[in-house]
């Protein structure tokens, strides 16, 4: 809470009001930004919306607000971002895209796997790759991910939760850096910054948010 408190420090000076992209991965800080540019939009008075840009009115209307994709991918990038045809590339929309060291995100979503209560979690479903040449691959096919992850050791189910996050968000994660890495519209915040340096972090969030703001055309000459 008082990193919270801290950060609405760094985002009242930020300038003029305009739709801001945001792009999370699972288990890469997605709660943390959400409620951080939440307060962001409040103090703003913009509209605040989640959890995917298809559903976000603000940014074909070019308003000002804060939309976010908790699993950003290449395709949405360049449907909703990246130019020529977008409404946001159109705008130069500033983008803040967060990303986690996968090692780590493996071993958070294998923590949060084994006890969330998401509904596909619980669904049988096939994982032949995935259980690929593991001892217990004909007793585990078909199971609910869940019921893997629980009957096989510690070190098992996180060498399989990497399996399949490597094809999933792990890979959506790296085609979003890649793709954007380059472009000054982006302010790329890796999650291991937060926990290393949360104030530092925020004042080059919102910095950065500022800036973007003030180069706008129509909005640096109000």
């Amino acid at each position: 809470l008082r990193g919270r408190r801290r950060a609405l420090v760094h985002f009242r000076t930020c300038a003029a009001d305009a739709p801001v992209l945001v792009g999370t991965h699972h288990k890469t800080g997605t709660v943390l930004l959400e409620r951080l540019l939440a307060m962001y939009a409040s103090e703003r008075r913009v509209h605040f919306h989640k959890p995917a840009w298809e559903r976000c009115p603000w940014i074909a209307r070019r308003e000002g607000g804060v939309c976010v994709d908790e699993h950003l991918n290449l395709n949405r990038l360049r449907r909703f971002w990246m130019p020529p045809a977008s409404a946001a590339a159109t705008l130069r929309a500033p983008l803040v895209h967060v990303v986690r060291e996968p090692l780590e995100a493996c071993v958070s979503a294998y923590q949060y796997h084994l006890h969330a209560s998401e509904d596909w979690l619980r669904v049988p479903r096939k994982e032949e790759e995935v259980l690929r040449s593991h001892p217990l691959a004909a007793t585990l096919a078909g199971l609910p991910w869940q019921e893997v992850l629980r009957r096989t050791s510690a070190r098992d189910g996180i060498e399989l939760e990497c399996r399949r996050s490597i094809k999933d968000q792990i890979a959506q994660q790296a085609e979003a850096f890649n793709a954007t890495r380059a472009d000054a519209r982006v302010f790329t915040m890796r999650m291991e910054a937060t926990e290393k340096d949360f104030d530092g972090t925020m004042r080059k969030l919102f910095t950065f948010l500022g800036a973007a703001h003030a180069s706008w055309p129509g909005i640096a000459s109000e």
